[in-house]
């Protein structure tokens, strides 16, 4: 029962927001949202429907924990194989970037040419990923500190999120510092 609440609940959230024309997921400058956005968009209307429970079923599945209530297997859910589907690959979107794939396409266009043959790394890309300087990790901590400033950072809390106060509206944003794909990812 609280697990059907929840899911109804962020169903109920979903709805709202495309009813307004997303006005709040709009505001986000992270480009994967946007991507799904224009995604569900470009859906008909009868795929819509499930796209939307599925996206309220994997919500509610990674807050459950808050009810304190079973999990929820979003996996299993029989629309979820064409939500999934979406994601892109790195190659078909030329706005991914990433230190450790281009560390990678460094090493590669190097072995490819100690061997002697055409590189699957361009020229082009190879001058990309050279020109690439990671930003180290006390840096990075150091930046986020300082343009959170600038939308209030009250404090950081054990768990790593940024309390802020900007405008009259308390926010957190989540920032993880590394993974095998980004420096940096954050969740407001």
């Amino acid at each position: 029962m609280i697990r059907e609440k929840l899911i109804a609940f962020f169903r109920a959230e979903i709805d709202a927001e495309e009813k307004w024309g997303f006005p709040r997921l709009n505001r986000i400058p992270e480009h994967f949202l946007q991507d799904r956005l224009d995604h569900y968009r470009g859906l008909s209307d009868a795929e819509k429907e499930p796209y939307k429970d599925c996206s309220a079923t994997f919500a509610a599945a990674c807050h459950i924990f808050v009810v304190d209530a079973p999990s929820i297997e979003h996996t299993k859910h029989p629309y979820f194989d064409r939500w999934q589907a979406f994601k892109k690959t790195l190659s078909d979107d030329p706005r991914f970037k990433s230190v450790p794939l281009f560390r990678s396409m460094i090493q590669q266009y190097k072995i490819d040419k100690l061997r002697g043959v055409q590189s699957s790394v361009s020229e082009a890309q190879f001058a990309l990923a050279c020109s690439i300087h990671p930003v180290k990790l006390p840096e990075r901590r150091k930046r986020v500190r300082a343009v959170l400033k600038q939308f209030g950072l009250v404090k950081v809390d054990k768990l790593g999120l940024y309390r802020c106060h900007h405008a009259g509206k308390d926010f957190s944003v989540y920032v993880d510092f590394g993974g095998r794909l980004a420096q940096l990812r954050y969740a407001i």
